[in-house]
């Protein structure tokens, strides 16, 4: 009788082992204790998955027709020279935050030069010292004519790209995504999606205006919730 309860036994964790697929995935922990979703991480590191539904809504907008308000950092990239602007006064932007009521803007200001590709407007965003890389997933968007703190910015039809370093020093191929607004204004944000492989390790990611239905050099790009993975020290 031993024997046969052993040999089923066998029989058994056999099948189990030959049904479970040869890689699977990291177990995902939810908890709502938290504002991050933490994942087991690869090689022992720390890895955090950014909660965006609260991102830029901690940054206060200063109205007015020259105030500038940065997005400084934001669960551990630094955003630089973003601008934070906010449809909380009036209720109306060119383009609705995907959550709240701040989204950060690529202002037409700037032009980068990567051999010949010429990325206009464009703004980088830099992981912290205190973080390793990070990966990015996605994030919505949309595109604007620009005058500060103005109601009578529209949506533009545009292209943007998007690329970065990674930690080998290399600029990672870019990924291209189109906005095709619904409304001339409060138009609803595209989702954009980066392809699996290219955005890993990154040190930093830079979003820039390609093509618009108005002139490119004067397009702003309204992003919100950027979801990327941090990878810590």
């Amino acid at each position: 009788m031993v024997r046969i309860i052993e040999a089923l036994s066998v029989v058994v964790l056999a099948s189990f082992a030959t049904a479970l697929p040869k890689s699977a995935p990291a177990p995902v922990l939810h908890s709502a204790e938290f504002t991050d979703t933490v994942r087991m991480a690869p090689f022992a590191n720390l890895e955090t998955q950014t909660d965006t539904s609260f991102q830029f809504e901690n940054v206060t907008v200063t109205p007015g027709e020259s105030a500038v308000t940065r997005a400084g950092y934001q669960n551990g990239i630094n955003y630089g020279q973003f601008q934070v602007d906010s449809d909380a006064l009036t209720g109306i932007g060119p383009v609705k935050p995907a959550s709240g009521k701040n989204v950060a803007v690529v202002l037409p200001t700037t032009t980068l030069e990567s051999g010949s590709l010429s990325l206009n407007p464009q703004n980088t965003a830099t992981k912290s010292a205190a973080i390793k890389y990070f990966s990015l997933l996605d994030f919505f968007f949309g595109c604007s004519t620009f005058e500060a703190n103005s109601v009578t910015n529209n949506a533009l039809g545009c292209g943007i790209e998007v690329s970065g370093y990674n930690t080998a020093g290399k600029m990672v191929p870019i990924a291209s995504f189109n906005f095709a607004p619904d409304e001339l204004v409060n138009a609803d944000p595209a989702h954009a999606v980066l392809p699996y492989g290219p955005f890993e390790e990154l040190v930093n990611v830079t979003f820039a205006v390609a093509t618009s239905s108005g002139v490119v050099a004067d397009t702003a790009i309204i992003i919100d919730n950027v979801t990327h993975i941090n990878y810590f020290y």
